[in-house]
């Protein structure tokens, strides 16, 4: 009896999610179901500076922690992923655990910005920004870097240290011997960097996609099977959409930033083998003495986990460093179900405990 009870039990709950996909089904197909508003958290924008942004989010009610996180993104994709919907924003959770939050939203390069390099981002808006958030806050912020923008902050903090309290990474390629598919795309005698970006001047955001895509062909139809699965649900459907919503609004890439960055890194693997610079000036990894989170998806296509695992050979001069991998994607990180109970707990548990450690940097 009590196996039949169980099975209808299991039937009833199919018929549902059956109709629950239809409803919803149709009303994704007639738009009546949308995909939801992204970067809501309040916020004020506290320097604008070449089409960038820096943006201070404004609830202070459970600040408890000194240092304030600087989100330093990607430059192939947009911001608001940090900050996607309330119940998926990395931003809300660090507020949330004591945190003072600041992004930097580089915006979307238009022609003026073909010749726009490394240096620019790094010694130019991503060190204004710093210098704003110390003005501000009397003290050092934490550099958390995400993917691309967690190499912008490494460099930012080679050159700085004395305005860096702690540096996070979030994903990053170290060592590009291990960059997998893309550094076999980079190294390609069949990719003529220099025509490629003079052809243009900005890389188009569809030919960045399309090589994302390519790296895991799957996941297209990975992702059209989770819809059906769980599309008898809303909530799924609005994570599912906003996701969505960001993969498909990419922004082109200054051409002279992505040259720099894969003759400098992709091909030369010059975080490893040394030489690297940036407006000018020599990059050397052993001046960050500041703590060091490495955050590693262990689920990652787009930078796999060696890729990023060897950052210890690099940060040598810091007084602590540490590793921390997660089962998770690249993208999971930040906006993956259960991120911020996996992963986001551990890193704020970390950066509070680095925050009560000491002074960092020269305040």
């Amino acid at each position: 009896m009590k196996k039949a009870r169980e099975l209808v039990q299991t039937v009833k709950a199919e018929l549902r999610a059956v109709a629950g996909r239809m409803v919803n089904g149709v009303q994704l197909a007639t738009g009546a179901i949308k995909a939801p508003e992204t970067g809501t958290t309040p916020h004020e924008v506290v320097l604008e500076v070449a089409g960038c942004r820096l943006l201070r989010y404004t609830d202070d009610t459970h600040r408890r922690h000194r240092h304030p996180v600087l989100f330093v993104p990607s430059l192939v994709n947009r911001a608001y992923v940090l900050d996607l919907v309330p119940d998926r924003s990395v931003v809300r959770y660090l507020q949330a655990a004591g945190f003072a939050v600041y992004l930097l939203d580089w915006g979307i390069p238009g022609t003026g910005d073909r010749t726009t390099t490394l240096g620019d981002y790094v010694e130019g808006r991503l060190d204004l920004a710093v210098d704003r958030i110390r003005q501000r806050e009397k003290v050092s912020p934490v550099l958390a870097g995400y993917c691309m923008g967690g190499s912008l902050a490494m460099m930012h903090a080679a050159l700085h240290p004395e305005k860096v309290a702690t540096l996070v990474l979030l994903a990053t390629p170290v060592d590009f011997e291990e960059a997998g598919l893309l550094r076999t795309w980079a190294r390609s005698s069949a990719f003529n960097l220099d025509a490629f970006v003079d052809s243009s001047g900005l890389v188009s955001p569809d030919v960045l996609n399309m090589a994302f895509t390519m790296l895991k062909p799957s996941g297209q139809a990975r992702n059209l099977y989770s819809l059906w699965k769980y599309g008898w649900s809303k909530d799924f459907l609005r994570s599912y959409l906003a996701i969505s919503k960001w993969v498909n609004d990419p922004v082109p890439v200054a051409g002279e930033a992505f040259r720099e960055y894969v003759q400098q890194w992709y091909r030369e693997n010059r975080v490893m083998t040394g030489g690297l610079s940036a407006g000018g000036r020599n990059v050397d990894f052993g001046r960050i003495t500041c703590p060091v989170l490495n955050v590693i998806a262990k689920s990652d296509h787009i930078i796999p986990p060696p890729c990023s695992m060897a950052a210890d050979k690099v940060f040598k001069g810091s007084r602590k460093f540490e590793n921390q991998v997660f089962a998770v994607g690249h993208i999971g990180l930040s906006v993956g179900e259960g991120s911020f109970t996996k992963v986001w707990n551990r890193i704020a548990a970390w950066l509070a405990k680095e925050d009560t450690a000491g002074e960092r940097g020269k305040e």
